[in-house]
Parts: structure tokens; sequence; C-alpha cells
């Protein structure tokens, strides 16, 4: 009934403490994941969700008709916001599905796992995996997507993990202004609160202050998006169009130069490469490339003095 595989009165039937068997702390990282005993597919995506034991996403019991009532309710809205997600980034900022990039054209799937991530609301791997599941024979290589069996609609971590794999099937630059920074701004999307912006910065001091953000780093992006898109601050259909995925396109060719001149392997970051300080004058390179190309500098003079500020602090 919740699953496609197995019944929900099946899988209440089992022993409970077949759902205790794995643990973050034993084994593989992979094993908590293989035991999730539900799944849901949506598109490019298999949701896999567990129904008693520590990684349950309703709880360790058994489900009364109003205990399935909320889990469909969830799970319905799970399934809406993925797909809201995907129509947002490919029809209005025109990013290709990241099965469909060149990074990931050979990955099959997209595994969600709902599952005891710790205090994290969720998380994106940029690494394609196999899994042996307990329950489904779904071996095929897909990229992993986590997301805490607390979240509750319409939070917007699943929008936001999403994001993550678009930048991903781009760049390989994953420094946290950028990656969780543009990820917030996007959010702007599909939230109440609408593109709440701060001026760009206007020296070297604010320069590296922004490069040293995360999440907070979303009103940096919020702001070249409003200057970028005339009409954004009217219709979130407009903001990001002439942002997002030029951006994504001259990181790509910037970090071909990167890996280049540092000597990595360019389909094959390590991690560590991935959130190197030293991306940053490639990044504001290309950044500055971007909002010269795409943007209507001539109309904005905080844009002119941002872009000349990236040049100057761009030095390779």
């Amino acid at each position: 009934m919740l699953g496609d595989k197995m019944s929900l009165l099946k899988l209440l039937a089992l022993p409970l403490s077949i759902f205790f068997l794995s643990s973050l702390a034993y084994g593989s990282w992979k094993t908590p994941r293989e035991s999730l005993n539900n799944r849901m597919t949506v598109g490019d995506y298999k949701v896999y969700f567990a129904i008693g034991g520590r990684h349950s996403i309703i709880g360790n019991k058994e489900l009364s008709r109003e205990d399935e009532d909320k889990l469909q309710f969830r799970l319905n809205a799970l399934r809406r916001q993925i797909k809201s997600a995907d129509s947002v980034y490919t029809q209005q900022l025109n990013l290709a599905l990241p099965l469909q990039s060149r990074r990931y054209s050979h990955v099959k799937k997209i595994h969600w796992h709902v599952m005891d991530i710790g205090k994290r609301n969720g998380s994106a791997g940029d690494a394609p995996n196999t899994f042996e599941y307990q329950y489904f024979n779904d071996t095929e290589l897909a990229l992993i997507l986590s997301l805490t069996p607390r979240w509750q609609p319409p939070n917007l971590t699943p929008e936001h993990e999403i994001f993550h794999l678009y930048q991903y099937g781009y760049t390989f630059f994953k420094n946290a202004w950028f990656l969780e920074g543009l990820a917030a701004s996007m959010q702007n999307h599909f939230g109440l609160k609408k593109w709440k912006s701060e001026a760009l910065p206007q020296d070297s001091d604010e320069l590296k202050a922004l490069l040293k953000k995360s999440y907070s780093a979303g009103k940096f992006w919020s702001r070249l998006a409003l200057l970028c898109d005339p009409g954004c601050d009217h219709s979130d259909t407009a903001c990001g169009r002439s942002l997002v995925l030029p951006l994504f396109e001259e990181f790509a060719r910037q970090d071909l130069l990167a890996a280049k001149a540092r000597g990595i392997n360019p389909k094959n970051w390590p991690e560590k490469e991935q959130r190197s300080l030293a991306n940053n004058a490639y990044m504001l390179k290309g950044l500055a490339n971007t909002l010269s190309q795409q943007c209507l500098v001539q109309r904005s003079p905080e844009l002119s003095d941002f872009i000349v500020l990236l040049k100057q602090n761009a030095a390779i």
C-alpha cells in the first residue's frame, strides 16, 4: 500500500528487531540505507523510507488510520515538492536535469534516503553509488540525497538539496558561498519570503567576508538576481533566468582551467580540492565574466562597480 514491493501489513508483521539491525555506528555507511523498507518512485527519483525502527518516518508503532493519513499527506507533499523543484530549475532556469548533465549521463536514478542523519535536515552527495537493498532489487548506479524523517511540509529542504545536484552536474566548485548561498537564494522560488537581498560588496574586505559565508550568502545571490533580471521583484519566473545557467556554464569552463593548473583529474576532483580556497579566484573571474555578458550593467552603477571589484580580486 505504501511501498511498491511489500505491503504495509506484511511490514508490520515482521519482528520489530529487524529494524534495529543497522546503525551508522556499525558496518558500512550503506547498511542503514539498504535496510529502508518502503519505496516511492517520482520520475528520476526513488524515495526510500522506513516504517518502524530508528529511521522510521512515522514512529515505532503500528500505524493507525490517522497515522496512515499523516504519512500519505507527507509523501504526497514530498512528491509535489520534488516535481515542483525540477519544473522550476529546468523550465524557469533552463538547467539540464542532473541525470542529463554531462557529468552524470551514466547515472540511472536519484535515490532519496529518508533516515536519521543527526542534526542535519538533508544532504546531497556528488558521488554516484550502488546499493544492495534488503527489500528491493534496485542495483542501478544512483546519486544520493538524504532527508531527515523529522521533515514536515512545506519545509524547503527537498528543493534545496535537489538544487545541489544541478550545481554538481555543471561544476566541481563546492565553496560554501556559492554552493549553499545560491541554493538558499533559489529557495525563494518556492517560499513566502521573497528575494530579500543586501547591497553588493563595495571593497575587498567586504568581498573577503562574502567568501567566508555559507547559507547567509543567499542574500548576495538574490541581489544579483534582482539586478540582472528586470522584473524579478515582480515575477519569480524572471529571477535567476539571466544568471544561473550562464554562471554554471562559465564555472564549468573555469574548473577545467583550475584542474589543469593544479594537476587535478578534470573528471574526478578530490573533495578537498572541490572546497579549496584556491577555487575562489577562478570563481570570481567566472562571476565577473557572467555578469558582464548577461546583465544590463550599464543600467546599474552598483553592478558595474561590483564587476570592477571582482576583476581586481580575481588575479590567478
